[in-house]
Protein backbone atom coordinates (compact mmCIF):
# COMPACT_ATOMS: atom_id res chain seq x y z
CA UNK A 1 0.00 0.00 0.00
CA UNK A 2 1.02 3.49 -0.58
CA UNK A 3 -0.04 6.94 0.59
CA UNK A 4 -2.35 8.75 -1.77
CA UNK A 5 -3.05 12.44 -2.03
CA UNK A 6 -5.97 14.46 -3.53
CA UNK A 7 -6.32 18.70 -3.85
CA UNK A 8 -7.17 18.94 -0.03
CA UNK A 9 -6.37 14.91 1.42
CA UNK A 10 -3.31 13.32 2.44
CA UNK A 11 -4.18 10.01 2.56
CA UNK A 12 -2.47 7.23 4.42
CA UNK A 13 -2.37 3.63 4.74
CA UNK A 14 -3.94 2.82 8.14
CA UNK A 15 -1.81 1.70 11.33
CA UNK A 16 -2.00 0.94 14.74
CA UNK A 17 -0.21 3.95 15.69
CA UNK A 18 -3.31 6.44 13.83
CA UNK A 19 -5.46 4.56 17.19
CA UNK A 20 -5.12 7.68 19.92
CA UNK A 21 -6.75 9.82 17.71
CA UNK A 22 -9.17 7.69 15.36
CA UNK A 23 -10.22 6.47 18.98
CA UNK A 24 -11.60 9.76 19.29
CA UNK A 25 -13.05 10.47 16.52
CA UNK A 26 -14.71 7.24 16.61
CA UNK A 27 -16.99 7.39 19.92
CA UNK A 28 -19.15 10.19 18.24
CA UNK A 29 -22.56 7.94 18.88
CA UNK A 30 -23.53 10.16 15.81
CA UNK A 31 -21.45 8.11 13.61
CA UNK A 32 -23.71 4.63 14.00
CA UNK A 33 -26.94 5.58 12.85
CA UNK A 34 -26.93 3.24 9.54
CA UNK A 35 -24.49 0.51 11.01
CA UNK A 36 -24.70 -2.08 13.35
CA UNK A 37 -20.79 -1.73 15.23
CA UNK A 38 -21.10 0.74 17.98
CA UNK A 39 -18.69 3.10 19.40
CA UNK A 40 -15.20 1.97 20.89
CA UNK A 41 -15.24 1.60 24.25
CA UNK A 42 -11.30 0.72 25.34
CA UNK A 43 -8.29 2.31 23.43
CA UNK A 44 -5.99 -0.69 23.92
CA UNK A 45 -8.60 -2.87 22.10
CA UNK A 46 -9.02 -0.53 19.61
CA UNK A 47 -5.59 -0.55 18.93
CA UNK A 48 -5.19 -4.10 18.84
CA UNK A 49 -8.26 -4.21 16.16
CA UNK A 50 -5.51 -1.88 13.71
CA UNK A 51 -3.01 -3.64 14.52
CA UNK A 52 -4.91 -6.80 13.08
CA UNK A 53 -5.45 -4.95 10.23
CA UNK A 54 -1.92 -4.21 9.22
CA UNK A 55 -1.12 -7.56 7.69
CA UNK A 56 -3.86 -6.67 5.27
CA UNK A 57 -4.99 -9.47 4.84
CA UNK A 58 -7.82 -12.01 6.08
CA UNK A 59 -6.87 -14.86 8.36
CA UNK A 60 -7.53 -17.04 5.03
CA UNK A 61 -5.73 -15.20 2.66
CA UNK A 62 -8.90 -14.36 0.37
CA UNK A 63 -9.02 -10.83 0.74
CA UNK A 64 -6.68 -7.97 0.61
CA UNK A 65 -7.72 -5.72 3.84
CA UNK A 66 -7.22 -2.38 2.91
CA UNK A 67 -8.16 0.88 5.03
CA UNK A 68 -6.78 4.68 4.48
CA UNK A 69 -7.08 7.34 7.08
CA UNK A 70 -7.37 10.71 5.31
CA UNK A 71 -6.02 14.23 6.73
CA UNK A 72 -6.80 17.27 6.02
CA UNK A 73 -3.81 19.23 4.25
CA UNK A 74 -4.04 22.36 5.68
CA UNK A 75 -5.10 21.46 9.11
CA UNK A 76 -3.62 17.82 9.87
CA UNK A 77 -6.73 16.70 10.99
CA UNK A 78 -8.33 13.57 9.91
CA UNK A 79 -11.62 13.44 7.91
CA UNK A 80 -12.22 9.99 7.73
CA UNK A 81 -11.92 6.68 6.54
CA UNK A 82 -12.10 4.49 3.78
CA UNK A 83 -12.05 0.57 4.51
CA UNK A 84 -11.38 -2.22 1.45
CA UNK A 85 -12.34 -5.53 1.52
CA UNK A 86 -10.98 -6.95 -2.09
CA UNK A 87 -11.83 -10.43 -3.18
CA UNK A 88 -8.68 -12.08 -4.89
CA UNK A 89 -10.97 -14.38 -6.42
CA UNK A 90 -13.21 -12.13 -8.61
CA UNK A 91 -11.03 -8.84 -8.06
CA UNK A 92 -14.33 -7.15 -7.03
CA UNK A 93 -13.82 -5.02 -3.74
CA UNK A 94 -16.17 -3.77 -1.13
CA UNK A 95 -15.96 -0.38 -0.28
CA UNK A 96 -16.81 1.65 3.03
CA UNK A 97 -16.31 4.75 4.45
CA UNK A 98 -16.58 6.86 7.53
CA UNK A 99 -16.26 10.38 6.98
CA UNK A 100 -16.07 12.36 10.55
CA UNK A 101 -19.15 14.84 11.80
CA UNK A 102 -16.78 18.64 11.12
CA UNK A 103 -16.29 17.25 7.89
CA UNK A 104 -19.59 15.70 6.34
CA UNK A 105 -21.49 17.29 3.67
CA UNK A 106 -18.58 19.17 2.12
CA UNK A 107 -17.21 16.97 -0.45
CA UNK A 108 -14.36 15.02 1.32
CA UNK A 109 -16.23 11.69 1.29
CA UNK A 110 -16.12 11.35 -2.45
CA UNK A 111 -12.52 12.96 -2.99
CA UNK A 112 -11.55 10.40 -0.33
CA UNK A 113 -13.39 7.43 -1.70
CA UNK A 114 -12.18 8.19 -5.27
CA UNK A 115 -8.89 8.29 -4.89
CA UNK A 116 -9.04 5.10 -3.30
CA UNK A 117 -11.44 3.48 -5.88
CA UNK A 118 -8.38 4.72 -8.41
CA UNK A 119 -5.87 3.28 -6.42
CA UNK A 120 -7.67 -0.20 -6.09
CA UNK A 121 -7.60 -0.41 -10.32
CA UNK A 122 -4.46 1.20 -10.75
CA UNK A 123 -2.21 -0.75 -8.00
CA UNK A 124 -4.31 -3.69 -7.10
CA UNK A 125 -5.95 -4.88 -10.47
CA UNK A 126 -9.89 -4.32 -9.01
CA UNK A 127 -12.81 -5.20 -11.50
CA UNK A 128 -15.77 -3.83 -10.11
CA UNK A 129 -16.71 -1.81 -7.05
CA UNK A 130 -19.32 -2.96 -4.44
CA UNK A 131 -21.22 -0.61 -1.99
CA UNK A 132 -23.63 -1.27 0.12
CA UNK A 133 -25.83 0.92 2.64
CA UNK A 134 -28.44 1.17 4.29
CA UNK A 135 -31.20 2.07 2.11
CA UNK A 136 -32.01 5.12 4.76
CA UNK A 137 -28.40 6.50 4.76
CA UNK A 138 -29.46 9.13 1.62
CA UNK A 139 -25.67 9.95 1.86
CA UNK A 140 -24.23 6.84 0.99
CA UNK A 141 -26.69 6.91 -1.78
CA UNK A 142 -25.37 9.87 -3.23
CA UNK A 143 -22.35 9.12 -2.58
CA UNK A 144 -22.14 5.20 -4.41
CA UNK A 145 -24.20 7.55 -7.46
CA UNK A 146 -22.06 9.91 -7.84
CA UNK A 147 -18.75 7.52 -7.71
CA UNK A 148 -20.60 6.09 -10.77
CA UNK A 149 -21.77 2.92 -9.23
CA UNK A 150 -25.37 1.88 -10.17
CA UNK A 151 -28.11 -0.03 -8.08
CA UNK A 152 -28.06 -3.52 -8.54
CA UNK A 153 -29.81 -5.29 -5.35
CA UNK A 154 -32.22 -4.28 -2.69
CA UNK A 155 -32.10 -6.85 -0.05
CA UNK A 156 -34.55 -6.50 2.59
CA UNK A 157 -34.37 -7.16 6.86
CA UNK A 158 -30.75 -7.72 5.95
CA UNK A 159 -30.15 -7.17 9.64
CA UNK A 160 -31.79 -5.95 12.86
CA UNK A 161 -30.32 -2.54 14.07
CA UNK A 162 -31.44 -0.47 16.71
CA UNK A 163 -34.80 -2.73 17.27
CA UNK A 164 -35.64 -2.37 13.29
CA UNK A 165 -35.09 -4.17 10.49
CA UNK A 166 -32.55 -3.00 8.01
CA UNK A 167 -33.11 -3.70 4.93
CA UNK A 168 -29.40 -2.80 2.42
CA UNK A 169 -29.03 -1.28 -1.60
CA UNK A 170 -25.86 -2.62 -2.64
CA UNK A 171 -24.23 -0.67 -5.55
CA UNK A 172 -22.17 -1.88 -8.16
CA UNK A 173 -19.73 -0.48 -10.32
CA UNK A 174 -17.55 -2.30 -13.66
CA UNK A 175 -13.98 -1.04 -13.63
Amino acid sequence: MRALSTARLRIEPMEAEHAPELYEKFRDPALYTWILRTPPEDLAKFREGLAAVEGRASPDGSEAWLNWVGFDRVSGEIIGTAEVSLIHATSAFHLAYTVFRPFQRRGYAYELCAAVVAEMTESFGARKLIVEMDVRNLASVRLAEKLGAVLRAFNPKVQMLKGEWSDEFRYEKDL
